[in-house]
């Protein structure tokens, strides 16, 4: 990390932002107050790339960068803002001024809160005092803006019955202006790619399922032909037997003779007793 100025006050944003509108509105709150406190401006995205963060860091900067050239180099990618916060102690910064959403402010506020020492969690990374305000807050001509929610935008990208104009609707309205339809676009097949790579765990999963559920209906229906043939089999079988006792009735003189083999073992039965 290099100094962005010479000031011993630096104003910070943070976040893991896709860049969307909001996300600018965030960083021109850190560029105004920085400006109006004559301190030094920095702006860390996070390097959380996943689920929630579809786009890469230097994909994340070159928006941001597109849509401040003037003031480029305050954006970086950082790990987590708590070394963040050790580093620019470390450039000699004695205070910050850290700006996020007004959802937020109250979940940054552990770093103004003791530790187990009874020291403020800031004063632990070696600076010497910490605020935490809401870009709300600020003389941002955007303070009073509602931004885009990045949840919507990526939920569109897995509904299954979206179609590439829906899609391209909700991220071209929801990103910055100064990104070109071309740019928007691109950015927006990127993250559907990677979206999708990273559900294909369940999406595979859940076409085995289905596969298994369809062999072992066709396993059930086999079963049931292969009973009903069999029964059939039998029901056929039995109507045979019927049909030729019926015929041996009717014939006389094969009756005569059944008669009499069957008079014939009983006597050699009897015999043999």
């Amino acid at each position: 990390m290099k100094r962005t100025g010479n000031s011993k006050i630096a104003v910070v944003g943070w976040g893991r932002g896709m860049g969307h509108k909001g996300h600018m509105y965030l960083a021109d709150a850190v560029i105004v107050t920085a400006q109006s406190m004559k301190a030094d401006p920095y702006f860390f995205v996070s390097k959380t790339v996943g689920k929630d963060d579809p786009l890469m860091p230097e994909e994340k900067i070159k928006i941001y960068q597109s849509v401040f050239p003037q003031q480029a180099t305050i954006f970086t990618a950082q790990g987590n803002l708590n070394q963040s916060l050790e580093q620019l102690a470390q450039l000699k910064y004695d205070g910050v001024v850290l700006v996020v959403g007004a959802d937020q402010k109250e979940a940054f506020k552990y770093l103004e809160r003791p530790n187990k020492e009874g020291v403020p969690v800031y004063q632990s990374f070696g600076l010497k005092k910490l605020k935490v305000i809401s870009r709300q807050e600020t003389r941002s001509q955007y303070a009073r803006e509602e931004g885009p929610r990045a949840t919507p935008m990526r939920e569109i990208l897995m509904h299954p019955n979206a179609s590439e104009e829906q899609k391209y609707q909700v991220w071209r309205r929801d990103m910055p202006e100064q990104l070109g339809d071309r740019e928007v676009l691109d950015i927006m097949n990127k993250a559907e790619s990677r979206l999708v790579h990273d559900n294909k765990p369940k999406a595979v999963k859940v076409k085995q399922m289905s596969q298994k559920a369809t062999k072992l209906k066709e396993a059930i229906i086999n079963f049931r032909v292969n009973k009903a043939q069999e029964r059939r089999w039998e029901i056929d079988n039995a109507i045979s037997t019927l049909k030729r006792a019926e015929e041996i009735r009717k014939d006389s003189s094969l009756m005569r003779d059944v008669k009499k083999s069957v008079m014939e073992l009983q006597k050699s039965i009897v015999g043999g007793n």
